[in-house]
């Protein structure tokens, strides 16, 4: 990250914080949507199985 001195002193220590500390996006944990895309669930098709079994 390039970021001034100055520029770095104005802003909140807690966003700048949140900055230094994310993560790559690989690194990160899936969302809910990514889940269901990466593993190619159909949401139809799940939601009708759990009818199916009373879940």
């Amino acid at each position: 990250m390039h970021i001034p001195p100055s520029e770095y002193e104005e802003q909140p220590y807690e966003r700048m914080m949140e900055v230094l500390a994310a993560e790559s996006r690989n690194d990160r944990p899936m969302s809910g949507h990514e889940y269901v895309a990466h593993h190619q669930i159909n949401l139809d098709q799940a939601n009708d199985q759990l009818k199916k079994k009373g879940g």
